[in-house]
């Protein structure tokens, strides 16, 4: 069986030949951490600021509606307070998200081990990106990752075979290639 390197999976996911041997090996390059980093690094910032945004946003209308519709009993203070905890909740809960999400990568990135799954793969799609299935795992992808891949997968055979290169607690793809048979 021989394993042949697709120049549009390595433009996908991003990888050259020296990650792909290193993976084969079980090991992760330091492009591939770097890469890997940058890219949690900017989900984080975005998501901690949408979480601030969305708190500063959900506050002010609260407040707005406050001054507009003068408050005379102290049943409406009370909904107004108990809304403006649910809003604090899901905003700590995005940052805390985001704040996860980056620990998982740098727990990934430290181990310095690439996972491996072999098989046929399915990919779905949502607004933020989507996620590929292979061997009963699932692995995030981004929105660019996801285009990409859903004009490949196209262009093979469904009953193709992948050999799919992965970290395991943040769930991202370091390369992927077609397995010959």
């Amino acid at each position: 069986m021989t394993i042949t390197p697709d120049p549009d999976l390595m433009r996908i996911f991003r990888f050259m030949h020296l990650d792909l041997d290193a993976n084969r090996s079980q090991k992760i390059t330091e492009f591939q951490s770097q890469r890997l980093l940058k890219s949690a690094k900017q989900k984080k910032s975005f998501l901690i600021f949408n979480g601030i945004a969305y708190f500063i946003l959900l506050s002010g209308m609260i407040l707005l509606f406050v001054f507009i519709n003068p408050l005379s009993s102290l049943k409406a203070a009370l909904i107004i307070f108990l809304f403006e905890i649910v809003i604090l909740g899901l905003s700590a809960w995005v940052i805390i998200e985001a704040l996860k999400g980056e620990k998982n990568m740098i727990s990934d990135l430290e181990s310095r081990i690439a996972y491996c799954k072999h098989g046929t793969i399915k990919i779905h799609s949502d607004r933020n990106g989507g996620y590929l299935y292979i061997a009963n795992i699932t692995l995030r992808l981004d929105l660019a990752e996801i285009i990409d891949l859903k004009k490949y997968l196209k262009k093979v055979p469904e009953a193709t075979q992948f050999r799919v290169y992965y970290i395991p607690k943040s769930k991202r793809v370091l390369s992927m290639e077609i397995i010959d048979s």
